[in-house]
Parts: C-alpha cells; sequence; structure tokens
C-alpha cells in the first residue's frame, strides 16, 4: 500500500479513495451500561450491520496462516475489505502486523476496527465504497 490513512476521533471520513488501502479505527468507548465490550460482540455487530447493506463477512481463518484478519467483507458489487477487529484495548500481535502489512503489499484494503464506534466508522466506510460503486 502506498498511503496510511487515519480516521480522525469524530469518525467522519473523506472518500475510501483519499483514505488509501488501510485506516485505522480507534477510538475508546464502553458500551451501553458502562462496559466495555469484548472483541465477539464487536464481531457480531459487525456482521450484522454489513449484512444490512447486503453483503457478507466471513470469519476468514486460514490454517498454517497465523496472524490472518478477522473478517473477508465482501460488499455488493464486489468490493472486498478485510477487517481485524480488537476491543479498545487489545493490540495487534507481531504476526498480524506481518500479514497486514503482506495484504497491503498486494493491495488489499485491510482495516483495523477498535470498539462500537470503530464499528460504526467501518460502516460508513463500506456504504461510502458502495456509493463509489454505483450501488444503493
Amino acid at each position: 500500500c502506498r498511503t496510511q490513512g487515519w480516521i480522525h476521533k469524530e469518525g467522519v471520513a473523506s472518500s475510501p479513495s483519499a483514505i488509501g488501502c488501510y485506516s485505522r479505527f480507534s477510538y475508546n468507548m464502553v458500551a451501553a451500561g458502562g462496559r466495555r465490550m469484548k472483541e465477539s460482540e464487536l464481531e457480531l455487530r459487525l456482521v450484522r450491520g454489513v449484512s444490512r447493506l447486503g453483503g457478507r463477512a466471513y470469519k476468514f481463518v486460514s490454517p498454517g496462516n497465523v496472524g490472518v484478519p478477522d473478517r473477508l467483507v465482501i460488499l455488493p458489487g464486489g468490493q472486498i475489505l478485510f477487517a481485524e477487529l480488537k476491543a479498545d484495548t487489545g493490540r495487534l500481535s507481531k504476526m498480524q502486523r506481518y500479514q497486514i502489512s503482506q495484504l497491503h503489499r498486494l493491495g488489499a484494503v485491510v482495516q483495523e476496527v477498535r470498539g462500537e464506534a470503530g464499528v460504526q466508522s467501518f460502516l460508513l466506510l463500506c456504504q461510502e465504497y458502495m456509493r463509489e460503486a454505483d450501488i444503493p
């Protein structure tokens, strides 16, 4: 990937092409009731949100390749993104950073999605990709 884009805290994003092929959605949000959300809860929200957009968010497991992103997201129109979900306090492992860098070298879109607000920002980005592809 030639560029590394960042989404600022308010979650306002420019077009995906202006963001580049990697964005980090980083927030310190807590779920309703004041508790931090687990990664599995974030993953469920992402899967449901992508489904509402008409896409699929497959669990990505690649035997023999430790550290691949959690989800392979396919949007209407054929846009493919990878999502690595992290709870608010989670960190990327060395192998995850390596796998993300390998995907970048291939020109893949990889998003680190952190916290509930990160899921919402990721879904907004998916909508933007769909608008660019002229998918209603």
